[in-house]
């Protein structure tokens, strides 16, 4: 199936994506009574726990959610846009702070929160600092899916099989790979699939270097070809002339990390569960730490990603989705979340849900790093998308790193220019 057709075949689907059992026993969405409401995601391996928690929450409250999820980003994407602004938008779905949510902002596809918001934060500790990622022209448009810091996974076993330690320094660092290199471990696995992930140690290893010129080049106030930036892709570029980088693809189970042949990951909390269900125990056969700054004297820095959810403001169902997202926000569902899914509450009030979580809290509270929004979100997503994929060529090719940044240099000229 070509992929137009595919978008007009799943477009088609979402008039079917509402769920609505009522004591008439009608579909009809301006009924009144129990409400289960589908969940629109590109999150399919988080499939079970939605379900999991919508269950719990209609047996509860009668107000619950199902999950709808999408294999491929790009087509969710496509669907998701297609359909913002008609009846057919589905009434709850997952997107992308920065700038993929202030598009569909100023499309007028998403029901504004702000009085929602508010409530929360004052009576259920809600959190401030991550609705600021929600946050367009002072008014918020979403609620956190999830909350992720995006650190650097070890397999503990390895780490104490070698003698290491968690670095806090960059050369510590290095060191350490260059030991697990030694002994036949690969020290590091990156992905270099599906085509978003190009970016994840682009933007790490910038921010640690220069943190001011990553928001700059966020905002096309800098170019891909500016000594800074092409400065950390030489040092991306050595990282895998002397083997520490093992190019994997993120769909694949993380074999390698379990196993031990590979020894770390970097990658937002999301990822836990996968290795959990894998059969590793957080704080025992894993642990995190936060990637050191790689230029001298610089303070700690670190990428943080808060996935939203939003109410389709066309959608049929639009106040069924504000009354699931109330149920959704309270305290009770929120650690119901934590628990199935392992993944950090927006709300302060809902502890971490494991020994990993727990720890990477402790280190924030006292590294105080500086929190950057990710790439994926924090440049328009007409940029992030193409520049994600050449970067992917970097990985596959580090010998092209310079024509990579001319291409992803290109690809932004075409759109600042537009804007202009």
């Amino acid at each position: 199936m070509q992929r137009r057709e595919f978008l007009q075949s799943a477009l088609g689907g979402l008039g079917g994506l509402v769920v609505l059992a009522s004591c008439g026993g009608t579909n009809s969405a301006s009924q009144s009574g129990p409400v289960k409401l589908s969940l629109a995601n590109d999150k399919p391996s988080s499939a079970a726990q939605i379900n999991d928690l919508g269950k719990f929450m209609f047996d509860k409250y009668k107000y619950g959610i199902q999950s709808q999820p999408y294999q491929d980003t790009s087509i969710y994407q496509g669907v998701i846009r297609s359909a913002a602004n008609t009846p057919k938008a589905p009434p709850l779905f997952t997107w992308w702070s920065g700038f993929q949510l202030q598009d569909l902002v100023r499309a007028g596809s998403v029901a504004d929160l702000t009085p929602q918001v508010q409530k929360w934060i004052k009576d259920v500790g809600l959190g401030e600092d991550i609705q600021k990622a929600f946050q367009v022209n002072g008014k918020y448009y979403a609620v956190p899916f999830n909350v992720a810091y995006w650190v650097i996974f070890y397999n503990k076993k390895v780490f104490s099989q070698y003698g290491l330690q968690a670095p806090t320094a960059w050369q510590d660092f290095i060191t350490i790979c260059d030991t697990l290199k030694g002994h036949g471990v690969t020290p590091i696995g990156e992905w270099a699939a599906p085509s978003w992930t190009g970016f994840i140690w682009f933007e790490n290893i910038l921010i640690n270097t220069d943190p001011d010129l990553y928001e700059n080049l966020m905002l096309g106030k800098a170019k891909y070809t500016d000594p800074g930036v092409v400065k950390a892709m030489q040092l991306l570029k050595d990282m895998h002339t002397k083997g520490y980088l093992k190019t994997l693809n993120a769909n694949d189970p993380p074999t390698d990390f379990v196993q031990g042949k590979q020894a770390m990951q970097l990658v937002g909390q999301w990822w836990e569960p996968t290795v959990i269900q894998a059969g590793m125990k957080p704080g025992t056969d894993f642990d995190a730490f936060i990637m050191p700054a790689i230029t001298s004297g610089l303070q700690p820095q670190l990428i943080f990603e808060a996935g939203p959810i939003v109410v389709s403001e066309h959608s049929a169902s639009k106040q069924q989705a504000l009354q699931v997202l109330e149920t959704y926000m309270r305290n009770d569902v929120q650690k119901k979340w934590v628990e199935l899914t392992n993944f950090v509450s927006g709300e302060s009030s809902v502890p971490p849900g494991n020994d990993v979580n727990t720890h990477v809290a402790t280190l924030i509270k006292d590294q105080k790093p500086t929190l950057h929004n990710r790439y994926w979100e924090a440049t328009p997503p007409q940029i992030a998308v193409s520049a994600s994929e050449a970067l992917i060529q970097a990985l596959l090719h580090p010998e092209t790193y310079m024509q990579v940044l001319q291409n992803c240099q290109s690809i932004a000229d075409q759109y600042w220019s537009s804007q202009k």
